[in-house]
C-alpha cells in the first residue's frame, strides 16, 4: 500500500494583494488533495499544533512544511539558535 495518494482539485479563490491602492484581485491556486499514513502519535502532535495556533490541521501541516523548506534551504554550516526569555541561547541540532 502506498504511503500517500494524490488527487488534484481546484482550490477556492484566494485573494492576493495588488501593489496599487490596496485593492485585491482574485486568483485560483491549484490544490492537490493528499492522503498520508501517519502514526497516531504524530497525528496527535499535528492536531495539538493546530489547536495551539488556532488553525486547521491542514494549515498546521503547511506551516510545518514551510518551516522545513526554509531550514533545508539554508547554506551548509548554518545554525539554528533558540533564545529563551532569560537570554540563554541554545543550538537546535536536527538529526535525520
Amino acid at each position: 500500500m502506498p504511503d500517500s495518494t494524490l488527487e488534484q482539485h481546484p482550490s477556492p479563490d484566494k485573494e492576493s494583494a495588488r501593489p496599487s491602492g490596496g485593492r485585491r484581485a482574485r486568483t485560483t491556486v491549484p490544490v492537490v488533495k493528499v492522503s498520508f499514513n501517519l502514526p497516531e502519535d504524530e497525528l496527535e502532535q499535528l492536531r495539538e499544533l493546530a489547536d495551539a495556533r488556532r488553525v486547521s490541521v491542514t494549515q498546521a501541516l503547511r506551516q510545518a512544511i514551510a518551516t522545513e523548506w526554509f531550514l533545508a534551504d539554508q547554506p551548509d554550516g548554518s545554525k539554528v539558535l533558540i533564545e529563551s526569555p532569560d537570554g540563554r541561547v541554545r543550538e537546535v541540532v536536527f538529526r535525520g
